[in-house]
């Protein structure tokens, strides 16, 4: 699979082909989740996924009917919010793993070895709340639907200069964010300048091998 759209074949095209590869790959992912090995990866693998099938939809967000946007965009933000508690408590742990190597090994058992106990307890309850309220197979199902749906997307009328007129408003709202960054730097402001910045890096990608 490749976020990248190909000189060869149009932009609806190429879109839609994309969509399809990304929902496949959140899907597959959240499934894995349900294993206990390697979950976190699966679970950061699928946000990831319906990351860039949001950036998708910004990247020609002008030419598309609005509800349809709305819509598209509401069914992959709310996915990925199903599983956001899975994927708080697996940064948690990284973030403790990371920690470790930072601190002496004669600091490290006295200080960390009982937090890390209890963040490990922490981890396993998030998870099992998190299947029995069934928020992962609810993510799920609402994937694919919208990979039924994904055959009927209105791309028909999309052209390349489409994709440029999204490429350049992406940028101009980073910069835009990275302004206000420059004059009060509150979380918000870094968190959207931030996100804007993803648009733009996830856009270069699909953009690259289209137009090098």
């Amino acid at each position: 699979m490749s976020y990248r759209l190909k000189k060869k074949e149009s932009l609806a095209k190429g879109l839609r082909r994309i969509g399809y590869e990304q929902l496949d790959r959140a899907i597959e992912r959240i499934q894995h989740s349900e294993s206990a090995d390697h979950r976190g990866e699966a679970i950061h693998g699928a946000r990831k996924g319906l990351k860039q099938l949001r950036a998708l939809l910004r990247l020609v967000q002008e030419r598309l009917p609005g509800e349809f946007y709305k819509r598209e965009n509401r069914v992959f933000r709310d996915a990925a919010r199903r599983l956001s508690a899975q994927r708080d408590a697996d940064v948690q742990m990284r973030t403790m793993d990371r920690l470790q190597k930072q601190i002496s090994a004669k600091a490290r058992g006295p200080l960390l070895v009982p937090i890390k106990r209890a963040l490990r307890k922490d981890v396993r309850k998030v998870y099992a709340n998190a299947q029995n309220s069934g928020s992962p197979g609810q993510a799920m199902d609402s994937l694919k639907k919208a990979r039924r749906r994904l055959k009927k997307w209105p791309l028909g009328k999309l052209e390349w200069r489409d994709a440029w007129t999204g490429l350049k408003r992406t940028y101009k709202q980073g910069l835009r964010r990275f302004q206000a960054v420059q004059q009060r730097t509150g979380f918000e402001d870094l968190h959207e300048w931030r996100r804007h910045v993803k648009d733009l890096w996830y856009h270069l990608r699909l953009l690259n091998a289209a137009s090098p």
